[in-house]
């Protein structure tokens, strides 16, 4: 997988690129770099063309104005990025809110989507969970990134104080900014997928860690309700970021079902 930065349209893109075969392309979640699904991405590229681009305005892209983080204009923007790619018709997913993203942009241009993959997949509203819901207070401590890091994993990987204090400072410096994200993504009711996902038509892989945290695994099954072509699959003993804690097994599940998707 290569790194690639370019200017396209006015704004620098950046994206990892690798491999032959047909397009896939994967976003990562809300304010993570595609950093995150690199590893994933490697294994993938064995079989297919992959392409992980940035969430317009995170990673290594420059900050957007705040309007332009609301979803309708990402969608917009992404739309001229594949332009860019040339991409006609290729199979689309994402973790989390990359996951959200991915639906929204299936339901702006179906005809280009062959097939969606989600991983822990963010843009239900439950009675118990309002998308991009306001955090009430920063990771101030190593006992509160502690408790982040169990929400996310299933297995918290070992990192040394002075790593994980670094970490803090990074997360303490933008949560004024991601709060302010969150309310422009809220915004708009254009993001709320309950009464929308019967509209997504392709096949979809719905994929969840069974000890996820931060998006229980209890969703799955109103995600299963409403999609028309949907195949489950869980992974045991993994938390909120199958592709990086479960690697392999969930490259394994993603070329397995692209192999053979359902019938429609």
């Amino acid at each position: 997988m290569k790194p690639q930065c370019q200017q396209i349209q006015g704004r620098k893109h950046c994206w990892y690129e690798g491999g032959a075969g047909k397009p896939l392309i994967l976003f990562p979640g809300f304010g993570e770099s595609n950093k995150t699904l690199l590893q994933l991405g490697r294994q993938l590229a064995a079989k297919y063309r992959v392409f992980l681009p940035e969430t317009p305005g995170f990673g290594d892209e420059a900050p957007l104005p705040l309007p332009e983080y609301a979803y309708s204009a990402q969608v917009q923007r992404l739309q001229g990025l594949f332009r860019h790619w040339g991409l006609q018709r290729f199979s689309l997913g994402g973790s989390s809110a990359g996951g959200h993203l991915a639906c929204l942009y299936a339901l702006a241009q179906p005809q280009q989507i062959e097939s969606l993959i989600l991983l822990a997949p963010q843009g239900l509203k439950t009675p118990d969970s309002l998308p991009y819901a306001d955090k009430t207070e920063p990771t101030n401590d190593l006992a509160d990134f502690e408790r982040l890091l169990t929400q996310l994993y299933h297995q918290p990987p070992k990192l040394s104080p002075e790593v994980k204090l670094r970490q803090i400072k990074k997360i303490q410096a933008r949560f004024e900014r991601l709060n302010q994200i969150r309310k422009v993504i809220r915004s708009e009711d254009f993001i709320e997928l309950n009464s929308r996902l019967p509209k997504l038509a392709q096949p979809t892989l719905l994929l969840w860690g069974r000890q996820d945290q931060r998006i229980p695994i209890g969703q799955a099954p109103l995600w299963q309700k409403q999609l028309p072509h949907c195949t489950f699959q869980s992974l045991e003993n993994c938390g909120h970021v199958p592709q990086i804690e479960k690697t392999t097994g969930t490259a394994e599940l993603i070329l397995r079902f692209l192999s053979s998707p359902p019938s429609l």
